[in-house]
């Protein structure tokens, strides 16, 4: 149990059921593939956020996936060519500082 009730309901699911899930947070035309969990972060300010990386094969975009611990589990996406300068690098697991 990762702490995050969401991000445990995706873990669960099949990786086809998680690039689908994965898929529809992007808010783009988007078909998923390669769902790769990258963690759970689990120091203030960011605890219990679960993050995740998708690529969309129908246009090549690929995205950072954050996922926080509520019990909607409300999503922040970012493509991962914006993530320069930032703490977490698309499809590397995150570091624990």
């Amino acid at each position: 149990m990762s702490g995050n009730p969401s991000n445990d309901k995706l873990m669960a699911m099949s990786e086809n059921g998680q690039a689908a899930m994965l898929s529809k947070a992007t808010g783009y035309t988007c078909v998923g593939e390669k769902p790769y969990y990258m963690g759970t972060e689990k120091r203030p300010p960011n605890t219990n956020v679960s993050l995740w990386s998708i690529t969309c094969s129908n246009n090549g975009k690929k995205f950072m996936i954050a996922i926080a611990p509520d019990p909607t589990g409300k999503t922040m996406v970012l493509q991962c060519n914006l993530l320069h300068g930032h703490p977490w690098e698309c499809y590397q697991k995150i570091k624990q500082r």
